[in-house]
């Protein structure tokens, strides 16, 4: 008899994670060899029920009433509505892709449907969990303290595991501060990558790895770095416990866009996989070019057993919600807050010999700038800049100085992640105007401005940078309580570009910025927006999306000589970390392959991101 294989691989990663709780002596002490058999079997039945119990793996239970407001105790925006309105859908497995600007709410949304697919399934026996992957620690935070927030309505002690390597720290600070309402468990505390790899190789030091590394994935309700689901596509001796770990979740994975090649062909493993299961994901994303759509949509389709029969062409309406099952494919527009309805952000330009004087000019009269650039060493510049400008300054008009990059040590990032979100963050009113706004304030950074911090701004500096993390920073300015603003010099959405130098040949970039973007990417976003004065949003964003990452992409201007040499390196970029992809990820479902077949050499401890930086979309 053949057994099927989504069950061959559940009862693995089951068997794997008994056998490891069973062995440790802290669960079950050695009684000695002058033992009674059946007192023992009668006594481990207690110890097995305290060995689950402390590791806390207690059921998520939504309550009867799994609305919005009811979850989160606010009125939800139009995006939420709609996520909201899917309910009748989220009963059987479900692949949902939400597509929709910075602000409007995603993550929440995705909550609300995470727990309607909970309750939908509360019938059976043991219920289903939550893990919501997102790309940076710093959103992984926030997700963190958006499920406490949603739990704090009905299951306030449950246990959410925060999955990354600084999620100690993070929560020590959180419990300090007293930052949520809800009670902070540092036991729940996980790595998201191995630390230490080398000397200890026995058994114990294995599984002890595991439990302190590795166990969180299993645990019912958890947020943390994407990496842990993209493991679960990678070959290694343990996958089909991470993969039992993910089977029993509604998985949410945020800002899909940002994915390069490798990660994408990693995402793509794991939802072939996640089909076979029968588990619903939740994608959510800025915008995604229609091929790319398409792409996530049939794969995991095809796990669940539904072949694709050619392309199905998408709405290109924006924003968008998508819901594919096992019988239906369906994609249809949805509305936007006033906050991203009919936004026009002028575009305006200044070189960097010129970018602290046009600064410290531009907040004179009051205001909040971020400025980002692609590269650490920029924004270090600029930040040295800045401060011996502001020294020159009458004391009444020295604005705040903020830095923060990727590369700071994991507390002093949290501790200005903190003192930035307490002044650029939302206020507690819907609408308001946060009151511990800085007059005057300047933010100098790199990327993590553009995603990982729910901040709002006056006016934004950029580099150059791929159409879609453009978009993405975007977001950053006049985010919270539009109709509040101090300052009328800043009331205009402003997006300004630096570091571009314009030749007839080509934009000329900053050094080293083809080691974080593809040239081709960046210059086929200059060759849409150099002769722009506006972009406007909602309505422009899909179309710009697929000019640059679309399959007819624009074409380069006359003169731009090295526009092909830039599209064939960006190919052999794709083709490359697609074959590096192919010596580590698990092979397709096969119910003719064996467990042993899909774990077979090359085993590899796998890395779920390309070394070459985020991240071009594919």
């Amino acid at each position: 008899m053949q057994i099927d294989l989504g069950l061959l691989v559940a009862l693995s990663g089951l068997t794997s994670a008994s056998d490891w709780i069973a062995s440790d002596t802290v669960n079950f002490p050695y009684k000695g060899a002058a033992v009674d058999l059946g007192t023992y079997a009668a006594q481990v039945r207690n110890l097995a029920v305290t060995a689950v119990e402390r590791a806390g793996w207690t059921s998520w239970r939504p309550p009867e009433d799994v609305s919005f407001r009811a979850l989160f105790n606010e009125e939800p925006r139009p995006v939420q509505v709609a996520v909201e309105g899917l309910s009748h859908v989220l009963d059987s497995p479900t692949l949902l892709i939400l597509e929709a600007p910075t602000g409007e709410g995603k993550t929440k949304a995705a909550l609300q449907a995470a727990a309607q697919a909970v309750r939908s399934a509360a019938g059976t026996e043991d219920g289903l969990g939550l893990y919501f992957a997102a790309p940076t620690k710093a959103t992984s935070n926030q997700a963190y303290r958006d499920i406490r927030k949603m739990l704090e309505s009905h299951q306030p002690d449950l246990a959410v595991r925060l999955l990354h390597g600084s999620a100690g720290e993070f929560l020590a600070a959180q419990a300090l501060n007293q930052v949520t309402g809800a009670a902070i468990q540092p036991v729940c505390v996980n790595a998201d990558e191995d630390e230490g790899e080398g000397e200890e190789t026995s058994a114990q030091s294995d599984a002890r790895e595991w439990f302190t590394h590795k166990k969180g994935l299993l645990a019912p309700v958890g947020a943390g770095t994407v990496d842990q689901v993209l493991m679960a596509g990678i070959r290694s001796k343990h996958v089909f416990v991470r993969i039992a770990g993910l089977s029993g979740k509604i998985i949410v994975i945020d800002e899909v866009h940002a994915f390069d090649t490798y990660m994408s062909r990693l995402l793509d493993r794991v939802l072939g996989w996640m089909g076979l299961l029968g588990v619903s994901v939740i994608l959510l994303s800025a915008t995604l070019p229609t091929h790319r759509r398409t792409q996530l949509i049939s794969t995991w389709r095809t796990g669940l057993g539904r072949e694709e029969s050619g392309t199905r062409e998408q709405i290109s309406a924006y924003p968008r919600l998508t819901y594919a099952t096992a019988d239906n494919i369906e994609t249809f527009p949805i509305a936007v807050s006033d906050l991203n309805a009919n936004r026009l952000m002028k575009l305006d330009n200044v070189a960097d010999e010129e970018l602290v004087d046009w600064l410290i000019s531009r907040i004179r009269k009051g205001g909040c700038v971020a400025v980002v650039h692609n590269l650490v060493r920029r924004a270090e510049a600029t930040h040295t800049h800045l401060l011996a400008a502001i020294e020159k300054l009458p004391a009444e008009e020295r604005p705040e100085l903020f830095a923060i990059t990727g590369q700071m040590a994991d507390k002093p990032r949290y501790e200005v992640e903190e003192a930035l979100r307490k002044r650029f963050g939302p206020p507690e009113e819907e609408g308001a105007r946060n009151p511990h706004r800085p007059v005057r304030a300047i933010v100098v950074g790199t990327q993590v401005l553009e995603s990982s911090l729910d901040l709002d701004f006056d006016v934004l500096v950029s580099d150059l940078a791929p159409i879609d993390s453009l978009i993405q920073r975007m977001g950053r300015v006049q985010r919270h309580g539009r109709v509040h603003r101090r300052f009328p010099h800043l009331t205009e959405l402003t997006l300004v570009i630096t570091g571009v130098t314009e030749t007839a040949k080509g934009p000329v970039l900053p050094p080293y910025t083809g080691a974080v973007y593809p040239r081709a990417l960046t210059w086929r976003t200059w060759a849409l927006l150099k002769d722009r004065t506006h972009i406007h949003s909602p309505t422009e964003v899909s179309d710009l999306i697929e000019q640059v990452y679309g399959t007819s992409p624009v074409a380069y201007p006359p003169g731009w000589k090295d526009g092909e040499a830039a599209d064939e390196q960006l190919l052999r970029k794709h083709d490359n970390q697609s074959a590096d992809v192919r010596l580590i990820c698990l092979p397709l479902p096969d119910p003719d392959r064996s467990l042993r077949d899909i774990t077979a050499q090359p085993t590899h401890s796998g890395k779920t991101r390309s070394r070459s930086g985020p991240h071009e979309r594919n």
